[in-house]
């Protein structure tokens, strides 16, 4: 019989989560309720709820609301509970250091019944920021979702193609400045490879290519509105309604095919870089739950991916089905780590 279920979001401030992660595990999970919700808003940090294995998940979110990330979680949230797969789900948000906040607490509270969504963005920040917890301290259980990325410029910029973009950077360095999501991101590390299959040394990249990272997609369209950046990298479905509108034109989109959102839009490799990158996400669980358990989550997010919530999810969003588990999946996230380290390295952003 299907239970009834309750969607709540909170957000916890990324600056009192980092204060306290290193005493989460020493603490008193707090309870569910409005008695629990009513001392956390009075507490300078959040009160986080857990709960007992099976009972009730709580899916963890990196960053503020409105991200890609966001989306996901949302997604997954509203596949759980139409689904019936769960007591209850709730979606907590944390917003800091590019997403290590969440994947510190995550790891710090060690709660069976907490996932996090993690992706490309996650595997940069922990190699340019001082995180607390790495991806080694989680086991992803899922990759669920790919898509490519976008380059793209307001309507009347100058631009017609990705090469006048690049002439452009390879003229002028920091006056054409480019923005996308956080340091480290797939936005970045696209702006890089781009430099890189344009020719650009690995050691001069960093001086040619003025980057101005956001903290969300969505966000980095004000700078590109006012004049302040020339071009932006995100991706596909979180440039989908201002590309349908007609305020942004893609110059290039970064998957080894055609887009299916953007048909006529063409890829980089068609433009005569050698670039292919495409944006994943995924689900994990903090790396200290006993095997059972993780079990158990992942064989939850197996029936999950089969069900036709999840499906629809995708086909609004636009994304790739790229679901993964299993030692494919530890593969793929140790070769991701790996490649992102190494760009990162090369052009002297990580030692």
């Amino acid at each position: 019989m299907r239970s009834s279920t309750r969607v709540r979001t909170r957000l916890a401030l990324g600056s009192a989560v980092l204060a306290l992660a290193s005493a989460l595990t020493a603490c008193t999970p707090g309870t569910s309720g409005p008695e629990a919700d009513q001392r956390g808003a009075a507490e300078p940090a959040p009160v986080v709820e857990t709960t007992a294995a099976g009972e009730r998940l709580s899916v963890h979110v990196p960053t503020e609301p409105g991200t890609g990330w966001d989306a996901t979680g949302q997604a997954l949230v509203g596949a759980l509970a139409a689904g019936g797969m769960v007591n209850g789900v709730d979606i907590v948000h944390y917003r800091g250091a590019d997403g290590t906040v969440g994947l510190t607490q995550l790891v710090g509270e060690a709660d069976p019944g907490s996932l996090l969504v993690l992706g490309d963005t996650l595997v940069g920040a922990v190699e340019l920021t001082d995180a607390a917890a790495t991806l080694d301290d989680v086991r992803t259980l899922a990759r669920l979702t790919d898509e490519p990325l976008a380059v793209v410029v307001t309507a009347d910029s100058p631009y017609r193609t990705v090469s006048d973009l690049l002439d452009d950077i390879l003229a002028n360095g920091a006056a054409v400045p480019v923005t996308g999501g956080p340091a480290g991101s797939a936005d970045h590390l696209l702006a890089i490879r781009m430099l890189l299959g344009a020719g650009v040394p690995a050691p001069e990249v960093t001086t040619r290519l003025r980057y101005v990272p956001q903290p969300s997609t969505g966000e980095s369209f004000d700078p590109l509105f006012d004049g302040s950046v020339r071009a932006a990298v995100a991706d596909v479905s979180e440039h989908a309604d201002l590309l349908a509108s007609g305020s942004l034109r893609a110059l290039a989109v970064s998957g080894a095919e055609r887009s299916p959102v953007l048909p006529d839009v063409p890829t980089l490799q068609e433009q005569e870089v050698d670039v292919v990158l495409t944006s994943w996400r995924g689900v994990a669980a903090a790396g200290t739950l006993d095997q059972p358990r993780l079990d158990e989550l992942g064989g939850l997010l197996t029936s999950l991916h089969g069900t036709p919530e999840w499906q629809a999810a995708l086909a609004e969003h636009g994304w790739s089905d790229a679901f993964l588990t299993g030692p494919e999946l530890d593969a793929f996230v140790a070769a991701e780590v790996a490649a992102v380290r190494q760009t990162l390295v090369d052009v002297g952003l990580a030692g």
